[in-house]
């Protein structure tokens, strides 16, 4: 009898043995930012924002590892950052909050094994890339003319500010909210104490929208903007150029005013938009060990 409870134990518990070694979960604190249309450099540093987020790791062996992440940051973009009086007159703005659910596979280097800092490998640069789907919601800051409301954050999807779905754009739905992304990177590894990892990561997404602030394509003709969408905000966000002036008193600038028949670009279409999250990483490793602690 003690010998079946023996091979039954084993059975059991085998399993639980092997499979909790292999696991770690952990956060990341750190930052976010995003390359686009109101980001007239690779990267704007004062446009960092903060973000976080958890993870949970599965280690394969000590060179391969699949990782399923959720991170929340926020992005945001100043035509009045920019070093070009052509953005600065352009004068537009946003924010907007992401939430990226994502899953990565991870190659360490130098090989990696979490849990064991005596071991050769506590310790690996790495490199990763995998899928994630984003949801987002671009929002710009906006004050009615002549108003003495302080204003408010409006969301800038609904207003159709590119004049998508009317006859000056009938080509272009309103973007999609939630999409895909492709993220990839590197980081490094160390595990300081048995159970305790630390890390540091920064990771692109490459996106395949044009939207995550709100730019990419034509001015509308307002009149046609304030017909068929009846939105006066649509108008006054969609070109604030001409409507607030810019920087460099362009009310009225015929230069600014797009019609049926002259079509202006207030973006690049022809390249989509980038977001960035980087940050410290500290993970706990589930040892064998403590799955016979009870």
């Amino acid at each position: 009898m003690k010998k079946y409870i023996l091979i039954l134990t084993g059975v059991l518990f085998i399993p639980l043995f092997s499979f909790s070694q292999h696991w770690e979960f952990g956060a990341m604190f750190g930052g976010s930012n995003y390359s686009g249309d109101l980001s007239q450099d690779p990267i704007t540093l004062k446009e960092t924002n903060p973000a976080g987020g958890a993870f949970l790791r599965y280690n394969i062996n000590p060179f391969w590892t699949i990782k399923g992440n959720a991170y929340y940051g926020r992005i945001s973009g100043d035509d009045a950052n920019a070093s070009s009086d052509k953005h600065r007159l352009r004068d537009l703005s946003f924010r907007s909050d992401i939430l990226d659910i994502g899953g990565n596979i991870e190659y360490n280097i130098m090989g990696f094994e979490a849990g064991n800092r005596m071991h050769r490998h506590n310790f690996s640069p790495y490199v990763f890339a995998g899928l994630s789907v984003f949801h987002f919601n671009p929002e710009a800051f906006y004050v009615p003319p002549g108003s003495s409301a302080t204003g408010s954050w409006i969301a800038l999807q609904p207003l159709g500010t590119e004049a998508q779905g009317t006859t000056y754009n009938n080509s272009q739905d309103k973007y999609n909210l939630t999409q895909i992304s492709i993220p990839f990177g590197f980081g490094l590894k160390l595990n300081v104490f048995e159970n305790y990892s630390v890390g540091l990561e920064v990771g692109w997404r490459k996106t395949f929208t044009d939207y995550l602030d709100d730019v990419s394509g034509l001015y509308p003709a307002l009149g046609v903007l304030k017909t068929q969408t009846g939105s006066i905000a649509a108008e006054q966000l969609a070109n604030k150029a001409y409507y607030y002036g810019g920087n460099g008193g362009t009310i009225g600038n015929p230069a600014y005013l797009a019609t049926a028949s002259n079509k202006l670009y207030r973006g690049d279409p022809t390249t989509d938009d980038w977001y960035i999250f980087a940050g410290i990483t500290i993970s706990y490793t589930i040892l064998p060990s403590e799955c016979f602690k009870f």
